[in-house]
């Protein structure tokens, strides 16, 4: 299930840094593979900046996948998995985020588990 965050105040943006509090997440049991969706986009609620991270894990680890993405300017609006969701070893996994911009001249760059 795919739910958003977004700020509806405009003058309010959601500002760069980590989307949701990631303390107690140990990104070295991360192993990212592969991140896709960095450059220009549209970011328009039509046609949202799609960021998209291959990974595995090192251990069994639980987490809130929207702890895991950091994107380095201030944003309209997010969506991606919101809750929960535990990692195990020997499996490839793949989450999708979808950014809505505040400027459609902004350049999208974002990390996954700290990873650029």
């Amino acid at each position: 299930m795919i739910i958003g965050c977004a700020n509806p105040a405009k003058e309010h943006p959601i500002t760069a840094g980590v989307i949701m509090d990631a303390s107690g997440i140990d990104y070295s049991k991360f192993e990212v593979i592969r991140l896709e969706g960095e450059g220009k986009c549209a970011g328009t609620e039509a046609e949202p900046c799609i960021a998209i991270a291959h990974f595995k894990v090192k251990e069994k680890i639980s987490a809130n996948p929207m702890q895991l993405l950091e994107i380095d300017t201030p944003i309209k609006k997010i969506k991606g998995y919101t809750k929960p969701i535990s990692f195990e070893p020997d499996h490839d996994y793949t989450l999708k985020y979808e950014v809505v911009k505040l400027k459609p001249a902004d350049t999208i760059k974002w990390k996954f588990a700290g990873i650029e």
